[in-house]
């Protein structure tokens, strides 16, 4: 919630209102496996030394497409500064590299837009006062034997 406050995630942590909705998407993703709106996504809380550090939500870009969205990264203010959040970006390529990903970010959020484009995410567009990303997967290779 800090970091929305800041502007850091595409809602406004001071209106009770979007916090109770992240809240439940978060609750939806957890129990359901998926966003209130029924894009499939997962949470993945990063621990260290049995104290949570860093959760990541990630969902469909679209219902049923082939795209990811990270919905929402947030590394515990305690641990902020010390490439948590680089490692959960890179671990996240790594395991998906032949997906297209997308992301947004506040324009005032100059860490996440530098942490995003350091990963070869794009500025696509905007979208009100977000910037919107796409980072896109390399396409799968297929290995031909020259040998007969």
């Amino acid at each position: 919630m800090a970091g929305a406050r800041k502007g850091h995630y595409a809602f406004n942590a001071e209106h009770s209102l979007h916090v109770r909705c992240m809240k439940e998407e978060m609750q939806s993703i957890v129990a359901r496996g998926s966003l209130l709106d029924r894009r499939r996504g997962t949470a993945t809380v990063y621990s260290l030394n049995n104290r949570r550090v860093a959760v990541l939500i990630t969902s469909e870009a679209e219902p049923g497409g082939g795209c990811l969205e990270i919905y929402a990264l947030s590394v515990a203010r305690k641990y902020q500064r010390r490439g948590y959040g680089s490692l959960i970006l890179d671990d996240l390529i790594n395991r998906c590299p032949n997906t297209d990903i997308y992301a947004r970010c506040s324009t005032v959020s100059r860490r996440m837009y530098g942490l995003l484009a350091d990963r070869c995410f794009e500025l696509i567009g905007t979208d009100g006062d977000f910037r919107v990303l796409k980072r896109n997967g390399v396409p799968s290779l297929t290995l031909v034997s020259a040998c007969n």
